[in-house]
């Protein structure tokens, strides 16, 4: 079985808390064992990606199993509900 994949959806320069947000989610899936990219909505990469997967509000995490979502979770608890994924 492949592992779920995180793309964490972010922006520091609208949040001054972004950073902290980012690091509890990528440390909760280091922990449960799942991969994390983390994405800045304002770089030009990120600014494809989120529209690309429709990204409208940070923080958002979405979830990827070989190439297809699986989940989508939104907000600021995203490390508190992301084990459910491992």
């Amino acid at each position: 079985m492949s592992k779920n994949k995180v793309l964490y959806f972010y922006s520091p320069t609208w949040d001054r808390n972004a950073m902290s947000k980012m690091y509890s989610v990528k440390d909760e899936c280091r922990r449960v064992g799942l991969d994390f990219t983390a994405i800045d909505v304002e770089s030009k990469k990120g600014v494809e990606m989120s529209i690309e997967m429709s990204v409208r509000n940070v923080p958002t995490a979405i979830i990827k199993n070989t190439g297809k979502i699986v989940g989508v979770e939104k907000g600021n608890l995203i490390h508190e509900i992301i084990a459910k994924y491992s």
